[in-house]
């Protein structure tokens, strides 16, 4: 059974191992144990959009640190799909993890609060899919170092290796909040005067109405939410489907309309 734990800070890489006068930090992860010496493998848990400088510095230190090791980066325009037994680091951003021929012997999970930062609905599940994703690379007797906050929900339920768990309360959160998907969420997006018209308009009950807001005033586009019950969800999309058609019969300005967005900010 995989070791799986989380510390705050990041590991001290130059600090030393005595055995052989090879250096490691005691909960760096260790790739693949043999008489090569030792292969480490760092997961950068930086977001979607990372530029690169990120995994390339983490990897040069990494390097200076270990430097009887050769040090592999997988990211960006050059993802690595394998990776053979030879003692190696392999720095990698969200996944972009290489398969090891017969596993990692542990992964090291870095800067977890990028990928629990982002504003969206599912910033928490995504961050658990791409851990355990991680975690899974690992062989049943290795280890799993997660660097982060040790309050966060998330971490928690890698630990405890625990998906299901953390699915059930944040379905609860979701029930409590009136976020999909436990109800059908509309986002209509249009200039302040046409949300003004839509939102009187019959939406299926019991409906709840909140806007509009404004978003971008240079544009000066607002936003309607309209949220209605599971049940009324083919209601909700029938209303917003007439209201599109008839629209564009009057070849009226289009207005953007989602469904359950994943991101409302």
């Amino acid at each position: 059974m995989r070791d799986l734990s989380y510390t705050r800070e990041m590991p001290d890489l130059s600090r030393p191992l005595g055995a052989g006068g090879r250096r490691r930090s005691a909960t760096l992860p260790v790739v693949r144990r043999g008489r090569g010496g030792l292969g480490l493998r760092a997961l950068r848990g930086a977001s979607a959009s990372c530029t690169g400088r990120g995994e390339r510095r983490t990897a040069e230190e990494l390097g200076r640190a270990f430097p009887q090791i050769p040090v592999r980066v997988s990211a960006g325009d050059s993802v690595a799909h394998k990776v053979d037994n030879a003692p190696a680091i392999v720095v990698a951003t969200p996944g972009a993890e290489p398969v090891a021929a017969d596993g990692y012997a542990a992964a090291l999970l870095m800067d977890t609060w990028l990928l629990l930062g982002r504003p969206d609905l599912r910033t928490e599940e995504e961050a658990i899919r791409r851990w355990f994703n991680a975690a899974a690379l690992v062989r049943p007797s290795g280890r799993v170092l997660a660097v982060g906050d040790p309050t966060a929900p998330a971490l928690q339920a890698l630990v405890r290796t625990d998906p299901v768990g953390h699915a059930a309360r944040e379905l609860e959160d979701r029930r409590q909040a009136h976020f999909p998907p436990a109800v059908r969420l509309a986002s209509i997006e249009a200039p302040a005067d046409v949300l003004d018209a839509l939102a009187a308009s019959a939406w299926p009950a019991p409906a709840e109405v909140l806007g509009p807001v404004p978003l971008d005033a240079a544009e000066g586009t607002s936003r309607l939410i309209v949220r209605v019950p599971r049940r009324q969800g083919f209601a909700l999309a029938g209303v917003l489907q007439q209201l599109q058609g008839g629209r564009s019969l009057r070849k009226e300005l289009g207005i953007r309309v989602r469904i359950d967005p994943v991101t409302l900010g």
